[in-house]
């Protein structure tokens, strides 16, 4: 049982690890980029905004 809820525990930690890595990521790219990708500078401003716990 204890096993099971460290490996939970962890796999949440890395979820939010690799949020917040690529929230940065995106918050770096420029307006052409994100046209390229199909999201408008709001876009990018609303999804970096967000808490790493936020989907």
């Amino acid at each position: 049982m204890a096993q099971k809820i460290s490996r939970s525990v962890s796999r949440l930690f890395h979820t939010w690890q690799a949020r917040s890595m690529h929230r940065r990521c995106m918050a770096q790219l420029d307006a052409h980029l994100l046209m390229d990708i199909g999201l408008t500078t709001r876009d990018q401003l609303r999804e970096t905004e967000k808490p790493m716990w936020r989907a």
